[in-house]
C-alpha cells in the first residue's frame, strides 16, 4: 500500500513539472508557478510516506532540486505580472541545493556513480543561475550569500564548491583593496588637514 502512494506521489509530482517544462505557450506565468509548486507537495508527501528506501528518498530529494530550479527560474520570467524580487528567487534557490545535497548524501553507496555525478555536474549551470539572480548587488552581499552557500554545501558537489570557492576568493580580494583604498584616503585627508590647520 505504501508503495504504491510513494509510486503514485512520485508519477503526478513527475507529471505535473513535466507539464510545466514543456509548456509551449498553453499555461499562464501564474499557473505554471501554481503546478511547479503543485509537484513539490507531491513529492514532499511521497517523501513523508514511512519505509520507503535510501534510493527513493534520493531520488525525490533530486526531483525536488529541479522542481525548486523550475521555480526559481518561473519568478525571472518577463511574462511575469508580479515582481517577486531577488529574497523569493534566493529562497527557491537555497531549497534547490539543499535537496540537491541530500540527494547526493543519501544517495552515496545506494545510487549508482553516474547518478551521482549528474547532480554535481550541474555546478557550472547553478553557478551561471546563481550569478543571474545576484546580479546588481555590492560585492558585500554577494560573497556575505556565497559564503552561507559554500558553507551548506554537500563536499561530494565539488563542481559548485570550486566555483563558489573562486568567486570568494574574487570577492574577497575586491574587498580588501576597497578597504585599503578607503584607509589611505582617510590618511591622505588627515594628512591634508593637518597641514590646512598649520598652514592658518
Amino acid at each position: 500500500m505504501e508503495q504504491n502512494s510513494f509510486t503514485y506521489f512520485k508519477d503526478s509530482g513527475n507529471k505535473a513539472l513535466r507539464s510545466v517544462i514543456n509548456d509551449e505557450g498553453k499555461i499562464k506565468p501564474a499557473n505554471k508557478i501554481e503546478w511547479a509548486e503543485h509537484a513539490i507537495s507531491l513529492y514532499m508527501q511521497a517523501l513523508n510516506i514511512p519505509q520507503i528506501s535510501q534510493s527513493q528518498k534520493a531520488s525525490l530529494h533530486k526531483n525536488l532540486s529541479k522542481a525548486y530550479e523550475v521555480l526559481e527560474g518561473l519568478l525571472d520570467d518577463d511574462d511575469n505580472e508580479e515582481d517577486f524580487g531577488r529574497g523569493m528567487q534566493l529562497y527557491y534557490f537555497d531549497q534547490g541545493i539543499d535537496h540537491a545535497n541530500k540527494a547526493i548524501y543519501l544517495g552515496l553507496g545506494h545510487m549508482e556513480a553516474a547518478w551521482i555525478s549528474g547532480i554535481a555536474e550541474r555546478g557550472q549551470h547553478n553557478y551561471q543561475r546563481l550569478k543571474r539572480i545576484l546580479r546588481g548587488t555590492t560585492i558585500q552581499e554577494r560573497s556575505d550569500y556565497a559564503e552561507k552557500i559554500y558553507n551548506l554545501l554537500n563536499k561530494e558537489n565539488a563542481d559548485l564548491l570550486m566555483r563558489i570557492s573562486w568567486l570568494l576568493a574574487k570577492d574577497y580580494f575586491k574587498r580588501a583593496v576597497v578597504r585599503m583604498e578607503d584607509s589611505k584616503k582617510k590618511e591622505e585627508l588627515f594628512t591634508a588637514n593637518s597641514l590646512i590647520k598649520k598652514a592658518s
